[in-house]
């Protein structure tokens, strides 16, 4: 079961989720907009989130991980 914290006037925060993605990560996983395909690295996000146990509606709090530079 996946880690839900609550933040005063928000929602569902998934730290521990996302922690684990952050960790997951290296940077050629990630999505620079030089060179890369974004379906290709969105598939992979999606991946990691499964592995992770991240539900979907926690996928936007993680997304960010994805982005590498100017992305």
């Amino acid at each position: 079961m996946p880690s839900i914290e609550q933040g005063p006037r928000q929602g569902p925060r998934y730290s521990k989720e996302v922690a684990i993605i952050v960790k997951i990560y290296i940077d050629d996983q990630k999505y620079n907009r030089v060179s890369n395909s974004f379906d290709f690295k969105l598939t992979i996000f999606y991946n990691i989130c499964k592995r992770s146990s991240l539900p979907p509606e926690g996928y936007i709090v993680a997304f960010p991980s994805i982005l590498k530079g100017l992305a």
